[in-house]
């Protein structure tokens, strides 16, 4: 299964005022399309690292950090939980990342970059990297 990001940087933080909107769709009696508006609130120290506080209307709140090409994240405050990596823009094509998949369980998988190119979207020209879901890391070939 391939997948497809599209971005040029690792993510803004709470310091460049970094804000956003998302365009979807939503399905049920009909169609109808919404814009949500997304921007850091704060920064947070915790886990030796500081993260900028992202409220979330699908669960509580994200931590996001940066971390040189690396974009990590946890879902909670307690240490003891994950951090789980966004995207990796120094990945080169063959390498391998386990990358976090919300709502699915196991809650990472295994990527496997299989080409990066530029595409133009809105007359911007913008790396895509295609990587390759592998649905059968950590399973036995034998079994």
């Amino acid at each position: 299964m391939q997948r497809n990001t599209y971005a040029q940087q690792p993510i803004g933080t709470y310091i460049d005022q970094s804000h956003w909107s998302i365009l979807h769709g939503v399905f049920g009696m009909g169609w109808y399309f919404e814009t949500d508006e997304y921007g850091f609130v704060d920064t947070l120290s915790m886990c030796g690292e500081t993260y900028s506080v992202l409220p979330l209307q699908w669960q509580d709140t994200a931590y996001i950090r940066n971390d040189g090409q690396r974009v990590l994240y946890r879902n909670t405050t307690d240490c003891i939980d994950k951090e789980y990596l966004m995207y990796d823009y120094s990945l080169a094509i063959g390498d391998s990342s386990y990358l976090g998949q919300y709502l699915s369980e196991p809650d990472t998988g295994l990527f496997i970059v299989d080409t990066i190119d530029h595409v133009v979207i809105n007359g911007v020209s913008r790396l895509r990297y295609t990587m390759l879901y592998d649905r059968n890391w950590g399973t036995d070939p034998m079994n």
